[in-house]
């Protein structure tokens, strides 16, 4: 259930926004964002002190504001439930990647006071490192006229630009952790971002917004900047254009999952999921399916990835996708069989709290409500969904009802008309047969780099625990798509080779937000278009890039960039 925003970073709205100082020395402010429904109390325990604050849903609340750096503590929420009861959290989703550096998940014990009484929560999140953002100035000195002569411009190469070091500037940081508390499981899941905290005056202004409005010094300039500045526009507008379409999914996502029923579940996998070589069809892949466990697979002893994966009896209800759906028909071949579906999770504890200490054999013949997205090739079957909190899975109990979802109805893919023959007086002999389509070398690359990643961990095979009849093994799916090159490497060695400043491509990263695989080719090409070892980390690790990459810092850099570029 992780999820990223990248338009907050794109538009200045940053996770560490900066303000100029209005009184004393520039300071560091940690808030804590709800994006969830239900009320949340945030703890930063130290040595000696607590500090708490308690945030409403929708809202954001300061939880420490000091001058200077920030004190290393540790971050712990407690809410209450759906019972009433106050406690702190049980357990957490995945870690999202980009997160901002001063914050790392860990696992302790914190003692708080809550109302008059003492209580003891898990302390979830690491806070260290945060301090004012900083850069230094770059002065500038009379402004030359272009050089006439070779000589003039030797002597100008030789004595550098006419720039000097300024002093060192310190602004405001402010630091947001957005939290989502879920009442009915005492879970929580951490997100990059407080979609739901944006006003609607913001998040219009947001959506409205183009590169040419974040640059419009750039975008006015004649023939738009040069290269750097084409160059800086377009990355940026790539950036705005991907997380529109994550606010898109995210709005499909809030309304809620599908309600699923084993009959339909292959046409809904061949609805949500593109042919290979294009992107998934459906944003919104959540769903709702009651089933019955036929198999369970536990994982080894000592196992360094405990995997624990269940089978469903029901697979025997599923029939074949209906015909002229516009997906994925992969499935097909396992419609029926064990390996069409089934659940997996690292998280072996989820079972227990669920079915018990032996969990293995007590799942067998339970029938559960699952919640969650669907995946394409997960759980190593044709589709599954992947555990990691405990409310995704409930047990089945006499009389109980099956939750409330959207319902879903297969739309068919609309057929192509055929072109009206043209008129004529004399009848017109019959073409040649047309050649097979042959797609060129750039429409292969773009079908190339559509293809959705599997980037699932190697998963080592568990034990098993079975009832007497085991169903029979089934193929194993097909192979994901190879990994293919993001189009980030192309743009940033670009931008390279355009002596475009490595503080404006790292503030472009920063605002980004999004890791990056990088092969042995891809670094060598990058290293060859002059790529430092810190740009490297920083498409790598985008949370290693520091408070000192600020636009202020980009844009001295890009002054002091700027007489060595008219010289050339």
């Amino acid at each position: 259930m992780r999820a990223v925003g990248l338009l907050p970073a794109l538009l200045l709205v940053l996770v560490l926004r900066q303000v100029a100082s209005a009184a004393g020395d520039p300071g560091v402010t940690l808030t804590i964002c709800n994006a969830g429904k239900v009320d949340v109390d945030a703890y930063l325990v130290r040595p000696g002190s607590t500090l708490t604050s308690h945030v409403a849903p929708t809202k954001c609340g300061v939880l420490e504001k000091v001058e200077g750096s920030a004190k290393p503590g540790t971050i712990g929420f407690g809410f209450t439930d759906t019972k009433g009861q106050w406690a702190g959290v049980r357990r957490t989703d995945v870690w999202p990647d980009s997160i901002d550096s001063v914050f790392e998940s860990v696992k302790q014990t914190l003692t708080v006071k809550h109302g008059a009484a003492s209580a003891t929560i898990a302390g979830l999140v690491s806070y260290t490192s945060a301090g004012p953002a900083c850069h230094q100035e770059v002065q500038y000195g009379p402004a030359e006229g272009p050089a006439t002569t070779n000589g003039e411009r030797i002597a100008r190469a030789v004595r550098g630009s006419n720039t000097t070091v300024g002093p060192t500037v310190c602004s405001d940081a402010t630091y947001s952790l957005t939290v989502i508390p879920y009442a009915d499981s005492h879970e929580l899941t951490f997100d990059t971002h407080c979609y739901p905290c944006e006003s609607p005056e913001e998040r219009a202004a947001l959506e409205n917004q183009s590169a040419s409005d974040l640059f419009g010094p750039i975008a006015n300039a004649p023939g738009r900047g040069g290269p750097i500045g084409q160059g800086l526009l377009n990355m940026t507008q790539s950036f705005m254009n991907q997380d529109m379409a994550d606010r898109a999914r995210r709005n499909e996502i809030a309304k809620g999952p599908y309600q699923m029923n084993w009959k339909d579940l292959a046409s809904f996998f061949t609805s949500a999921f593109g042919v290979r070589g294009r992107p998934p069809l459906m944003a919104n892949r959540y769903i709702i399916l009651r089933g019955t466990i036929s198999r369970v697979q536990v994982p080894n002893p000592g196992a360094q990835s405990p995997w624990v994966y269940a089978y469903f009896k029901d697979v025997t209800a599923m029939e074949k996708p209906v015909d002229g759906l516009p997906g994925d028909y992969s499935i097909i071949p396992y419609v029926g069989k064990e390996q069409a579906f089934g659940i997996c999770s690292t998280d072996p504890s989820i079972f227990s709290e669920v079915f018990g200490a032996n969990y293995g054999p007590a799942m067998l013949d339970k029938t559960v409500d699952m919640e969650g997205e669907l995946n394409s090739g997960g759980c190593g079957t044709a589709a599954g969904i992947k555990v990691t909190l405990a409310r995704q899975l409930k047990l089945v109990t006499p009389g109980m009802a099956m939750a409330k979802g959207q319902t879903w109805v297969p739309v068919l893919r609309q057929p192509q008309q055929p072109a009206a023959p043209a008129v004529s007086a004399t009848p017109a002999p019959a073409p040649p047969t047309a050649p097979p389509a042959v797609m060129s070398p750039q429409e292969a690359a773009r079908a190339a780099a559509a293809r959705p990643v599997n980037r699932t961990p190697a998963q080592p095979a568990p034990a098993s625990v079975a009832p007497a009849r085991a169903p029979a093994a089934a193929p194993t799916p097909a192979a994901p798509a190879v990994s293919v090159r993001d189009p980030l490497i192309n743009n940033v060695v670009s931008l390279l080779k355009a002596k475009t400043p490595e503080l404006q491509i790292m503030l472009m990263l920063k605002r980004r937000n999004r890791t990056v695989n990088l092969t042995g080719a891809d670094r060598g090409e990058l290293e060859d278009a002059g790529a430092s070892e810190k740009l490297i980390e920083a498409i790598l690790h985008p949370a290693s890039i520091g408070p000192e990459v600020t636009p202020e810092a980009a844009a001295a850099a890009a002054r002091q960039n700027a007489p060595s570029q008219r010289g050339r």
